[in-house]
C-alpha cells in the first residue's frame, strides 16, 4: 500500500499516475489497509440510486427521444386529465431536484394518448419527496400517459 500524510479533512484529494495501471484501487482513511470490496452490481446501484434515479433505460441519457414502453405509461381519468405516482427503486438523500420529459425528449412535458401517441403535454402540478413523486396534468380526452423523468439528490 502507498500511504500519504497530510491530507486535510473534508477537501478534495487528486490522484494522478504517469504511466502504469492501478488495479482495485482503495482509497482509504487511517493507516490499516483492509481487503479489497467486492459488492454485487445491485448494492452498487443502489448505493448511485441514492444520489440520482431515472426510468430511461441503461445506457440510454435523460432527454433522449425514446420509444413508448409499459414501464412508462399510465392510464388517465376517464372524466380528463391524469394523475401519476412513480415510487423511487431507493430513498433519495434529500428531496430532488426532478426533470420530466416526454417521448422526444422535451423537458417539462408528457407525451400522452387520444387516437395516436402525442408529445407535448403540459403539466399541471408535480409533488416530491425522498420516495418518488406524483405528476398530474388535465390533458383533455387523453387515455394514456407517458412519463420519463430523472431526479437528483446530489449534493
Amino acid at each position: 500500500p502507498l500511504t500519504v500524510t497530510g491530507l486535510t479533512a473534508n477537501t478534495q484529494t487528486n490522484v494522478e499516475f504517469s504511466a502504469g495501471t492501478v488495479l482495485r484501487p482503495q482509497f482509504e482513511p487511517g493507516t490499516a489497509s483492509t481487503v479489497f470490496e467486492r459488492r454485487p452490481i445491485d448494492v452498487e446501484l443502489a448505493l448511485c440510486q441514492r444520489y440520482f434515479e431515472t426510468n430511461y433505460k441503461t445506457g440510454v441519457a435523460p432527454g433522449s427521444a425514446v420509444n413508448i414502453n409499459p414501464d412508462m405509461c399510465q392510464y388517465a381519468h376517464p372524466s380528463g386529465g391524469f394523475g401519476q405516482y412513480i415510487t423511487f427503486n431507493v430513498r433519495k438523500r434529500a428531496a430532488p431536484s426532478l426533470t420530466l420529459y416526454d417521448a422526444n425528449g422535451a423537458s417539462g412535458k408528457v407525451t400522452y394518448y387520444t387516437n395516436t401517441w402525442n408529445n407535448g403535454g403540459d403539466i399541471s402540478a408535480v409533488g416530491m419527496s425522498e420516495v418518488g413523486i406524483y405528476v398530474q396534468s388535465n390533458i383533455s380526452g387523453a387515455m394514456q400517459t407517458a412519463l420519463m423523468f430523472a431526479v437528483s439528490a446530489e449534493i
